[in-house]
């Protein structure tokens, strides 16, 4: 089964989203992407954009962090608006060869971990809340196994909160975004622009990301140890929101403030409705009727 995008494709016209954070590998410094038809045109800093900004609607992002939205390859409640508000833009189907894992705390590893399947084969799909503490996911994952990042059936979608309980079970915060961006897509079938994934922010892949509030960006490791280079600045990762401790009391992840698939809002934040007038369709209300079941 093919993995769906929350809506089916519109045409919008030429937006300049500008003076943000664009999470982008192809520009690790970017703060500012073109759309044109639902499509990135261009992603760059913001001191290049003039010459492309002719003939463009400008949203200005006043510091706002843009991300791919996260895909969601477990079982997360709600209504598609729902999924929508909370940054995820595809409920993706698994393939076969994808399976949800759950572990316990009598079947260890060579190091006294919580060991994954002995007949896993292909993408594990995890809840890490679900898991238990002790589990080494950066282990699975140098053991060759691809990992996506899900919800577990009952719990709620929280893609913040995956990612922090990832963090605390060995992976860096950038696998565990990863995992719950292009590892969930790989899940379905895709993975990359090349097949029509939204995983990444670059030119020619679809105008599908999400905007969230203003936050503390940084890079950060289960184990600075084991990964130093990560946090290297020499390395230029670009930086995520900081995910707290599993102990921070008044944690939150960032909300989001916008999600748009494929040039076409699926949920604006009141704060933001009059930015995110381009991204709205008047013919086709952000309202989707299905995210990606």
């Amino acid at each position: 089964m093919t993995p769906e995008p929350a809506h089916q494709p519109t045409r919008p016209g030429r937006v300049l989203l500008h003076g943000g954070t664009v999470y982008s590998d192809a520009d690790r410094f970017a703060t500012a992407m073109l759309v044109e038809e639902g499509v990135i045109a261009w992603i760059g800093d913001a001191t290049g954009v003039a010459p492309r900004t002719a003939g463009a609607a400008v949203l200005d992002l006043e510091g706002h962090l843009v991300t791919p939205g996260f895909a969601d390859a477990g079982e997360p409640p709600g209504s598609p608006a729902d999924l929508a508000r909370a940054g995820i833009v595809a409920r993706v189907p698994r393939l076969a060869g994808a399976t949800f894992v759950t572990v316990d705390d009598e079947t260890d590893d060579a190091a006294g971990h919580p060991a994954p399947p002995a007949d896993l084969h292909g993408v594990a799909v995890v809840d890490p809340r679900a898991l238990p503490l002790g589990t080494d996911l950066a282990a699975w994952a140098s053991a060759g196994i691809p990992l996506a990042l899900g919800t577990a059936p009952g719990a709620e979608p929280d893609p913040w909160d995956l990612l922090r309980h990832a963090l605390a079970r060995g992976l860096s915060a950038r696998a565990a975004f990863l995992a719950h961006t292009r590892g969930a897509w790989r899940a379905g079938g895709l993975g990359s622009p090349r097949d029509g994934s939204p995983a990444r922010l670059e030119v020619g892949a679809p105008a599908t990301f999400v905007v969230w509030e203003e936050t503390e960006l940084v890079t950060q490791v289960a184990d600075t140890g084991r990964s130093p280079w990560s946090v290297d600045a020499r390395a230029g990762l670009p930086p995520l929101p900081r995910l707290g401790a599993l102990d921070e009391a008044g944690w939150r992840g960032p909300a989001p403030r916008l999600t748009v698939v494929a040039g076409r809002a699926l949920f604006v934040d009141e704060s933001v409705t009059e930015s995110a007038e381009p991204f709205l369709i008047a013919d086709n209300p952000p309202t989707p009727d299905t995210p990606g079941a």
